[in-house]
């Protein structure tokens, strides 16, 4: 397996410098769940997550979702460092909420059959598009290496937990998607910043 001290360190060193999104800021829209990752969200640094209160109301799982871009770029290094405390510690908790997020936006970001399909919404689906995409191009390099370098040790983690059963296979298809579209980010933002 990855080494995870590394991954963690590239994760700290990637997002160190990445500006709190601002209290009216973090989540868009104004639903009671909303309003209460915001009261969670509020003030906080990402190196410390609300995990408690948000996981006593089930709402933890909704809260990178619900985030707007500059909040998701803010707040997800600290679930993925919560979803490496999982692999460290084996719980075998494969259905981490960083990565699910993540795939989420990542396959947002990377198109949308639906919005072909379905002319009524295809404005909301934009709309949920145009953010998803904003939250996914505005890392930089160095952070997308480090999404990266997480995915695949979730990867290497269901991987291992569930071998080759139909489950892993569920699990697996979208993270290695998702590596596959950062790969293809990546070159090009390198490309578009002269290689470095």
């Amino acid at each position: 397996m990855a080494d995870l001290v590394a991954i963690r360190r590239d994760i700290e060193r990637a997002f160190a410098e990445v500006a709190y999104p601002g209290d009216d800021n973090i989540v868009r829209g104004s639903t009671e769940t909303s309003t209460r990752i915001v009261q969670a969200f509020r003030g906080r640094n990402w190196r410390d997550l609300p995990v408690r209160e948000l996981n006593a109301s089930g709402e933890l799982a909704e809260a990178l979702d619900l985030m707007t871009p500059s909040a998701f770029r803010y707040f997800l290094p600290g679930f993925m460092l919560l979803g490496l405390g999982e692999v460290e510690r084996d719980v075998g908790n494969v259905g981490n909420m960083a990565e699910a997020a993540l795939q989420f936006r990542i396959d947002r970001s990377s198109g949308d059959l639906l919005s072909k399909s379905l002319p009524a919404y295809s404005r909301q689906i934009e709309e949920n598009r145009k953010e998803a995409i904003s939250g996914v191009l505005g890392l930089d390099t160095r952070q997308m290496i480090a999404v990266r370098g997480y995915l695949i040790v979730k990867r290497e983690y269901i991987a291992e937990l569930l071998g080759s059963s139909s489950a892993a296979r569920t699990l697996l298809d979208p993270l290695n998607n998702s590596v596959r579209y950062l790969d293809q980010l990546i070159k090009w933002k390198q490309e578009m910043s002269g290689g470095a």
